[in-house]
């Protein structure tokens, strides 16, 4: 059978051109941190995921956006240790993966996903040396500084939040060498009437760190 020009242009047009009514949609998410009794708490990261829809439906797309979202926290909790620089043994691992996992990168619709902390361990003001790592210093009035987090180190991040970076670590916990922890998945928006990007999700809820140890071994 043989298509006319007319008909040709419109199968193409067809199949290579995205439907005119199509839109999209943004979830806002992040991981949230907080003591196992409630009594303290923060965010670890913001980031955004997009869903994709008919403008008829706009809610499908903030329900997709939202499984997004979700699936990169979960997925990177769950593969922590293959983007952490130390085994379970405690020897270095030369081969983990600096960057998030696929389920947090662009082609995934994530935008703005980086868990990299870096931590001003001195100032050149000399400014308030019991701090472990320092909060709001200006460049040209940092005197040393270090990496402490990868952008896809969900474990590093956490454990030097809260140790850490939290009154600049300076609290002193109930017992430093074992603090609990539960890290939330959380999504949420604030053009969402029907909150459809609304959710929570525990990752783990009961997760102990040894704060002296990475006071000592991973900020200083």
């Amino acid at each position: 059978m043989r298509l006319s020009f007319a008909s040709l242009v419109f199968v193409l047009i067809t199949f290579t051109t995205p439907p005119a009514f199509a839109e999209s949609r943004h979830c806002d998410a992040g991981y949230l941190w907080e003591t196992t009794g409630g009594t303290f708490g923060g965010w670890l990261d913001g980031f955004s995921a997009r869903g994709s829809c008919p403008a008829i439906n706009p809610n499908k797309c903030r329900t997709q956006a939202k499984s997004r979202a979700v699936r990169c926290m979960r997925t990177q909790w769950e593969n922590r240790w293959s983007h952490h620089p130390f085994n379970r043994d405690g020897t270095q691992d030369d081969g983990y993966t600096r960057d998030a996992p696929e389920a947090c990168l662009a082609a995934a619709e994530i935008k703005g996903y980086d868990l990299t902390r870096t931590c001003v361990q001195e100032r050149k003001d000399g400014h308030d040396p019991a701090a472990i790592c320092h909060d709001g210093v200006h460049p040209t009035n940092v005197k040393k500084q270090k990496v402490v987090a990868t952008r896809g180190d969900v474990k590093s991040a956490l454990e030097t939040q809260v140790c850490c970076f939290f009154r600049e670590g300076k609290y002193q916990f109930q017992n430093n060498a074992s603090v609990h922890v539960r890290l939330v998945a959380i999504t949420n928006s604030g053009n969402d009437p029907q909150k459809k990007c609304s959710s929570r999700r525990t990752l783990t809820d009961d997760y102990v760190i040894d704060c002296n140890r990475v006071r000592a071994q991973v900020c200083n």
